[in-house]
């Protein structure tokens, strides 16, 4: 509820709005990130700010009183107006599978097993910032990536390629996680926290567990303090009691518990770009109060190659109708979808 020339009004917005502005006895409009509320007797919304034909706070940037005070210019993933938001408020594009293909085809299985042509490093440089890692020691007979059975590159080189990444892009914030098909978990957990250590060890950010708040830190800050890798792990780090023990010591690992995804074995399994957009729309209703949520955009169709599932919805705007609807649910948490 809230009040108008006098009179309170009943309604549904979300929490912390970016703007609010009446001009008129009862004519107010109200905003938050891209998408906007008006008041004509009547709340009517949501409806996206492309159809003002103008930005919305979020997009355009700050009021003078959220400028970062310190004159050095700083931005984060490339734009400074991200610098004051918290992980859980902003969206990387990530891949599914980070690992498979980076070094090389899979011979005669590469049709349905390569997920992605590009080395790690290329595709950091194109933009990707989240990479969804399946991880494995008996596929490559080293700590390795891997998709089912075949092995995709080792897990050193992946993470080298990171590191110089983040050493040629000083503002940039990347989120890695090594996720529940995890396989050997009992070997990879402790040489997997060994390479982190070694290759990105001081930038493994730290500060959600350290603080003791459960709260996301501000790009700002994992900029400022060079903490810019955000790292999790598959649930079974609390299976045994030496994986355990690894999670206790080190604070920069996070379990993939607080990220929950639109992916459902029912989501992907008839090629159908629209039937996707609405699953996974719904999804994001359900699970619009997590902490962290990756839409998980993924086709599936045993006559296709993968390349022909990801050019089926290559412009036809799906990732972008994907991420309107799920917008209003995050919104509402003061969240946003966070990995797509």
């Amino acid at each position: 509820s809230f009040t108008l020339d006098g009179g309170w009004v009943d309604t549904r917005l979300p929490c912390d709005l970016n703007a609010a502005a009446q001009w008129d006895l009862n004519q107010a409009i109200f905003i938050k990130g891209t998408w906007f509320w008006t008041f004509d007797g009547e709340i009517k919304g949501p409806f996206h700010t492309d159809t003002l034909h103008l930005c919305s706070w979020y997009l355009c940037g700050e009021a003078d009183w959220m400028v970062d005070p310190n004159p050095e210019p700083l931005d984060c993933n490339g734009d400074r107006r991200l610098c004051h938001l918290r992980l859980n408020q902003v969206t990387m594009p990530g891949l599914h599978n980070a690992g498979s293909g980076f070094h090389g085809g899979f011979s005669f299985a590469d049709c349905l097993v390569r997920n992605h042509a590009r080395s790690i490093l290329q595709q950091l440089r194109l933009g990707i910032r989240y990479l969804d890692i399946d991880s494995s020691y008996s596929t490559c007979g080293v700590l390795g990536t891997n998709h089912k059975v075949f092995c995709g590159g080792s897990v050193c080189r992946l993470l080298k390629e990171v590191r110089m990444f983040l050493s040629e892009a000083p503002h940039e914030v990347v989120t890695l996680t090594f996720n529940h098909d995890m396989q050997d978990a009992e070997v990879v957990i402790p040489a997997l926290t060994r390479q982190l250590q070694s290759q990105l060890g001081p930038m493994l950010n730290d500060d959600f567990r350290a603080s003791g708040e459960e709260r996301w830190p501000k790009l700002h800050t994992a900029v400022r303090t060079n903490k810019r890798v955000f790292v999790f792990y598959t649930p079974a780090v609390h299976d045994t009691a030496s994986a355990r023990r690894l999670y206790t010591l080190n604070r920069w690992i996070h379990t993939e518990r607080w990220v929950a995804s639109t992916w459902t074995p029912t989501a992907n399994h008839d090629g159908n770009c629209s039937k996707l957009v609405d699953l996974t729309v719904d999804r994001c209703r359900e699970l619009q109060g997590r902490q962290l949520l990756e839409m998980s955009l993924i086709l599936w169709d045993l006559t296709l190659c993968i390349r022909d599932l990801a050019d089926r919805c290559r412009g036809r705007g799906i990732l972008r109708s994907a991420l309107r609807g799920c917008e209003p649910y995050r919104y509402s948490h003061n969240s946003s979808p966070n990995f797509l």
